[in-house]
């Protein structure tokens, strides 16, 4: 087993022990596709706002992450860009797509 499906099993059993919910990357995904975001820290705020400032977050390949390393993930990851007009854009040839 790799180390990083093991880390996401621990994670699952601890979420599901301790009542811990934690949010999809793809939900917030559908928000900066819904909005036009000018920043990463306009972002950083409505993520607050919509899912607490303690909340977790999860993609297909990392766990328990804060909304500010999720934001650098995807932003890392290609699946989040600053358009010409600076505002937050989806690269769709980065997103999966189940």
């Amino acid at each position: 087993m790799s180390h990083e499906l093991c880390l996401f099993l621990i994670f699952k059993y601890l979420t599901k022990r301790y009542k811990m919910t934690s949010i999809h990357g793809h939900e917030v995904i559908a928000m900066i596709q819904e909005n036009h975001y000018q920043n990463d820290k306009e972002l950083l705020e409505h993520m607050n706002q919509k899912f607490g400032e303690h909340a977790k977050f999860h993609t297909c390949s990392q766990s328990n992450l804060s909304a500010y390393e999720l934001i650098c993930f995807l932003q890392r990851r290609g699946k989040v860009v600053t358009t010409e007009n600076n505002v937050l854009a989806i690269n769709p040839q980065r997103i999966c797509s189940h």
